[in-house]
């Protein structure tokens, strides 16, 4: 009996989780207030669900909401509808891998975050795909090997951080 009930309950709560998360809205119906999002004619509770729609930049944009703060994975595209930038999010804050590209659709650059800070290996490209800089991050702070690179895709440089201070560079 107790498994049923367990069964029963997890059924439940998957069904509110996708009807709470049915709805999609544009992001003009939405209005922030003290950092977080609320339907603008239901303004007392904090809007959960997905929202499409054209921003004031013209851009479009898809992302889903949760409590009135960004959650899972937010894309935006420009004006041709070309993906321009694909960021996670948890809790409100960037949390894992957040990716910008360029207009001709290559990578300009794929950087980690952790709690709303940059965090591990970020990598830098130029428009012709061309690396440019690999850099590491620890909670938001300078850390470890960072290096930098010619337009011709040789190393020009190395630094060291430490807790995010400058502790060595080599030119090559």
């Amino acid at each position: 009996m107790r498994k049923l009930t367990i069964i029963f309950l997890t059924i439940v709560f998957c069904l509110t989780s996708s009807i709470a998360f049915s709805e999609t809205v544009k992001p003009e119906f939405l209005k922030e207030r003290n950092g977080i999002i609320y339907k603008k004619k239901v303004s007392n509770k904090p809007y959960s669900g997905y929202v499409e729609g054209k921003k004031e930049n013209g851009f479009l944009v898809r992302g889903a909401y949760q409590n009135g703060k960004k959650e899972g994975v937010w894309k935006t595209y420009d004006w041709d509808v070309q993906l321009w930038t694909k960021r996670t999010f948890k809790d409100g804050k960037l949390d894992g891998i957040s990716e910008t590209y360029y207009d001709n659709g290559r990578l300009e650059n794929k950087i980690n975050y952790k709690n709303g800070k940059m965090n591990g290996l970020s990598e830098f490209y130029d428009d012709k795909g061309q690396l440019r800089f690999l850099e590491t991050w620890k909670n938001g702070k300078k850390e470890g090997v960072w290096e930098l690179y010619h337009q011709n895709g040789q190393l020009w440089k190395k630094e060291t951080y430490k807790d995010d201070r400058l502790i060595k560079t080599e030119k090559f």
